[in-house]
């Protein structure tokens, strides 16, 4: 209940008056008779008393009557749901990413959900699924929401969990698109297993957002079962120089005895077997297999019944070929960036090492041999060899260029042809990193920047062809990429010594660089290895999309769809082949190794997240009456009870003055 007018309660304080008077009574000397008392006064002495309260029930109706003015006054307003709010959308969640299909929780999922469909009462439902991304599953013409509890049956028959993750954030955060034209209330379910793995790093992004207009009433039901169930994977198959390793990790698992198998290129290649302590993690190495040239599709499998077989297959892209040489230009070839440069190179395992040449020692001539140069400080080179990499970069080369303390003096940077504008940092506001392209195909998959802590970087006012794809927290660009010709330029504002930055100790700084091989390097366009639900931009600057063909050998684009730019996600684990004007790419796509960790939130979280979601649903406002909450104003029927308690309190009063009229009549002679 609520009231719209709240200060009309202060009248109560009225209350106070019939309760300090029915505890006063007057009264009056009784008179004697004299046989003339005409030389006498007549002055009656009244005595105040104070006595205990009397008339109770006529002081109770006295009470009554100002509170219910009082109240009447202050326009209570009661909130009721009515009809029109059961008018409203059902929409049923349903998450159907890899772990549900563990110890039956997709069935009992499925029978939440049809008990759900069982109270329609005649209410639309809508059925989505989350893995990923939010889908929408329900039949019907429109939204696809339904009334029809038969279609939505069948719909829900049809459902099966997937090989996605699902993150519990980016769910809550779609949720208002999935209903964007409905207004009112809806009534939304989410039923999921809940696992730990997929709560996001801000609790806040629990919390759904809802657009004006509509309220959404979230419930949570969780289908996790207990005790958690014990699962292997294989949690990693990679090239340790010249021989392959599989990873295989536990989770709530037992100490026993487990064997992988290792395919090459479809033929089976060796078996190993080891022992793997309770929960624990060990590797399976296989010793100089047999590879071909160019890239080889590698399959580990793991020889296990447990909570996941999807997670027991495991599949990667190796490639073997020669490592190419990557020039590392640099005053000093020995210096802390090209030390970092090179390592970091050599680790990434993109087909790349690194070559440090002194400035003064490098033959220009000899840039068209290397697909991409890397230069440490980009103020450090002269004219003659910046128009030689400047003619390289227009007939598709690559450049990766920092800004170290020798382009803070010039006052045009080569290549750039931009003048250094100042520098963020030391003495200014702290500064982190802002805004990351994280679609970019340079960037895609990249996490951590986050983390990396900046001290001093050089603001350029970059051009409006220029690409940031990295901007520090006061908006300057961190890393841009400037086009010229067939070819990409690449600048990283600050520089590469650790000095102004910790990026080149980052874990992240090994990932960029393997990004940026293939991305200025040519050798593949995509990342060899990809997580299911990953996405993949094919086309751009003009190119046709090319084709897609998923592991089970379907093409994935239509005809239509391969002569334009679009994005792609990769929803199967397996091996796609991509087919663009660049050529042929292979990938391997593998399950988020998160799915494999059943082990669901703590109570002690999800009672706060339901605790969380009550408070939101209770104070979300709704616009509009279609769906909207009915409010019944209380005000007439206190009116009603008010004119009531008056003719009681009349009345009453009326009884109680004759009686003691007539009992004073009494005592006269």
């Amino acid at each position: 209940m609520n009231l719209l007018a709240p200060l009309f309660l202060a009248g109560l304080v009225a209350i106070a008056l019939p309760l300090w008077l029915h505890r006063l009574r007057t009264r009056q000397t009784q008179r004697a008779l004299f046989s003339s008392t005409m030389l006498l006064e007549r002055h009656p002495q009244e005595q105040l008393l104070r006595r205990r309260w009397r008339y109770r029930t006529l002081l109770a109706l006295r009470v009554l009557l100002l509170a219910a003015l009082c109240l009447a006054f202050a326009r209570p307003v009661w909130r009721t749901a009515g009809r029109q709010a059961h008018a409203g959308l059902q929409l049923i969640v349903l998450d159907t990413s890899l772990s549900m299909e563990a110890n039956g929780r997709f069935e009992r999922a499925r029978t939440a959900a049809q008990r759900l469909i069982d109270r329609l009462d005649g209410r639309s439902a809508l059925i989505v699924t989350a893995a990923g991304a939010l889908a929408v599953s329900s039949a019907g013409a429109g939204s696809g929401a339904s009334a029809d509890p038969g279609a939505l049956r069948a719909v829900l028959r049809q459902l099966h969990p997937g090989a996605a993750r699902l993150d519990d954030g980016a769910t809550m955060m779609g949720l208002d698109s999935v209903f964007e034209r409905q207004r009112g209330r809806v009534e939304a379910y989410f039923i999921s297993d809940f696992q730990a793995s997929g709560m996001p790093t801000r609790f806040a992004d629990l919390l759904p957002r809802v657009a004006p207009g509509r309220a959404l009433s979230l419930q949570l039901r969780s289908v996790a079962g207990t005790p958690v169930p014990a699962n292997w994977t294989l949690s990693a198959l990679r090239r340790d120089g010249s021989d392959i390793v599989a990873m295989v990790r536990g989770y709530d698992t037992q100490a026993r005895s487990l064997s992988v198998t290792l395919e090459v290129n479809g033929k089976p290649l060796a078996q190993v077997m080891q022992q793997l302590a309770a929960s624990g993690a060990a590797q399976f190495r296989f010793a100089h297999p047999l590879l071909r040239q160019g890239d080889n599709r590698v399959i580990a499998r793991l020889a296990v019944r447990d909570a996941l077989a999807a997670d027991n297959v495991r599949y990667a892209v190796i490639r073997n070929s020669a490592l190419q040489d990557v020039p590392v230009l640099s005053a000093d070839a020995h210096s802390r960036a090209t030390t970092y440069l090179a390592t970091a190179l050599a680790s990434a395992g993109g087909g790349y090492q690194a070559q440090r040449y002194t400035l003064g020692r490098f033959d220009a001539r000899a840039l068209p041999r290397y697909r991409w140069v890397m230069l440490d400080d980009l103020g450090a080179i002269d004219a003659g060899l910046a128009a030689r990499l400047h003619a390289f970069i227009a007939n598709g080369g690559g450049v990766f260029a920092a800004l170290g303390p020798r382009s803070i003096s010039q006052r045009r940077l080569p290549l750039l042809g931009d003048a250094v504008t100042g520098g963020a940092g030391d003495s200014d506001a702290p500064l982190s990193v802002g805004q990351v392209q994280a679609g970019h195909p340079l960037l895609a998959g990249l996490r951590g920047w986050e983390s990396l802590n900046l001290s001093h970087m050089l603001t350029l006012a970059p051009d409006a062809a220029d690409e940031v794809l990295v901007s520090a927290s006061n908006a300057a660009p961190l890393l841009l990429q400037r086009r010229i010709g067939r070819g990409r330029l690449l600048v990283f504002t600050s520089d590469l010594d650790d000095d102004w930055n910790d990026l080149p100790v980052q874990p992240l700084f090994v990932g960029l660089l393997a990004q940026m091989g293939r991305y200025l390097g040519g050798m593949g366009q995509f990342a060899p290895v990809q997580t299911v639900g990953a996405s993949i931009a094919l086309g751009g600057d003009g190119d046709p999309a090319g084709q897609i063909i998923d592991p089970s050998g379907r093409t994935v684009l239509s005809l239509a769809d391969t002569r334009r730019a679009l994005t792609v996600k990769l929803d199967q684990p397996g091996f796609y082949q991509i087919y663009t004007p660049a050529g042929r790419t292979l990938v391997a796509v593998n399950p988020d190794l998160r799915e494999s960790d059943l082990a669901p939130m703590s109570e002690r979280a999800l009672a706060r997240w339901r605790r969380a979601l009550a408070a939101t649903n209770s104070v979300v406002p709704v616009t509009g009456t279609s769906t909207q909450e009915a409010q019944v104003s209380l005000a007439p029927v206190l009116l009603g009870i008010l004119a009531l308690l008056a003719l009681a309190e009349s009345m009453l009063g009326n009884s109680y003055l004759h009686r003691r009229l007539g009992a004073a009549g009494a005592g006269r002679p």
